[in-house]
């Protein structure tokens, strides 16, 4: 679920606005014609839970995300930011990736893309 600006190319992920924001939204007639009105109260319930379940501790971990969030962007502008190679991380952490995709799950994967552009298109236009 991702919200949208009239005009503005780009889709924004809702999970850190406040319960009342969510309140406030609109939803695309076209999104509950696809849907169904149950799975779009459903998956807009679980992205505003995405934090917890409570408005308030919610509220509270979404501030101490941006804060983080804004000391990163500062970091970064100064260039004072430290980076990590991927690798590097999973090799301190002893992370052993064993995933792999299979040809079989790289076809379900495009398959899944070729809906999604569908899906946009039939709610967008686009």
């Amino acid at each position: 679920m991702f919200g949208i600006i009239d005009g503005d190319k780009n889709h924004y992920a809702l999970e850190m606005d406040s319960w009342n924001e969510w309140l406030d939204f609109n939803v695309l007639d076209k999104s509950i014609e696809v849907y169904g009105p149950a799975e779009v109260v459903a998956h807009a319930l679980y992205e505003m839970t995405f934090f917890g379940y409570c408005s308030k501790s919610v509220y509270e971990k979404v501030e101490e995300e941006k804060h983080i969030l804004d000391g990163r962007i500062k970091e970064i502008e100064n260039s004072t930011a430290k980076y990590a190679n991927l690798e590097e991380v999973m090799v301190k952490l002893k992370y052993v990736d064993k995933r792999t995709l299979k040809e079989k799950e790289y076809k379900e994967c495009a398959k899944i893309a070729a809906k999604n552009k569908k899906i946009y298109k039939m709610l967008f236009g686009k």
